[in-house]
């Protein structure tokens, strides 16, 4: 019974000490700035990073179909060979330079796409940005 007791009257201060905290009153200020930016800046930079990733692109594309034509033709002249552990270093080699053709054509995709947004990024932050504006809030909870 006592126990009882002292456990309801500790949840009652509980209660009462919590409801006293949530019932303070608190007003908060939040300011929060946002930029402006030049329209036909941006629009510049829009389009140099879009062309320069387009040109990424297609040079990717060319690489690709260079690899796999280079592919077929040393496959097709490595299965005309009649012996067979030449036609096998002959396949080997043409997968491995097939191989190492893709990750130069990827490697060089990566670099030139990294390379176009950095540039819009640098350019955006800049050139592109005229002012920053300032907008404040006040709330209060309750």
């Amino acid at each position: 019974m006592r126990k009882l007791l002292l456990v309801s009257l500790a949840a009652a201060f509980l209660m009462v000490f919590a409801f006293t905290i949530s019932s303070a009153q608190t007003t908060k200020t939040i300011t929060v700035t946002t930029p402006t930016f030049d329209s036909a800046c941006m629009q510049s930079a829009t389009t140099a990073r879009d062309d320069a990733l387009v040109a990424a692109v297609s040079t990717y594309s060319s690489a690709v179909t260079a690899a796999l034509t280079a592919r077929r033709d040393a496959l097709n002249a490595a299965w005309g060979n009649t012996n067979t552990t030449e036609r096998n270093k002959a396949v080997k080699a043409a997968l491995q330079a097939y191989g190492k053709s893709i990750r130069a054509a990827q490697k060089a995709l990566r670099t030139a796409k990294a390379s176009a947004w950095k540039t819009y990024a640098n350019t955006v932050k800049k050139t592109c940005k005229t002012s920053v504006g300032s907008v404040t809030s006040s709330s209060d909870p309750l």
